[in-house]
């Protein structure tokens, strides 16, 4: 089977990963090797007082070179390991009145996926928040 990519995203609350993990599980029960990566964990093995609680506290340069090179490590597992790659982030984030982007369109390039799936759980939510 040759390698696939899927980045995944949405809005955050909506319990992706949970879903995700799920997914991962029916693939391996089909004997499908299936690797679930979160870009927020791969920045983190490269900066590693990052959390999700703070995050969006650094600095804007800062956040993108991580997020460069976490995706850039990512692209090297994709080549050199099996199986079907589920990548997940968000792609937007609005924190303090600022728009801030957790994907931008040289990352899709960069990680060059088979799909880009989004998904949303709650629309009326959704529509709330981008009030």
């Amino acid at each position: 089977m040759a390698n696939k990519v899927v980045l995944v995203s949405g809005p955050s609350g909506c319990r992706i990963y949970e879903k995700l993990i799920e997914v991962k599980r029916f693939g391996e029960s089909m004997n499908k090797k299936v690797h679930l990566i979160r870009i927020f964990d791969e920045m983190r093995k490269i900066e590693p007082k990052l959390d999700e609680r703070t995050i969006l506290n650094y600095p804007a340069d800062r956040l993108q070179n991580l997020r460069y090179e976490a995706i850039s490590r990512i692209k090297d597992k994709i080549h050199s390991e099996e199986g079907l790659f589920l990548v997940r982030t968000p792609v937007i984030f609005y924190w303090s009145g600022n728009i801030i982007y957790g994907l931008s369109y040289s990352d899709v390039e960069v990680l060059d996926p088979d799909l880009f799936l989004v998904i949303i759980e709650d629309v009326m939510r959704v529509k709330y928040i981008m009030k």
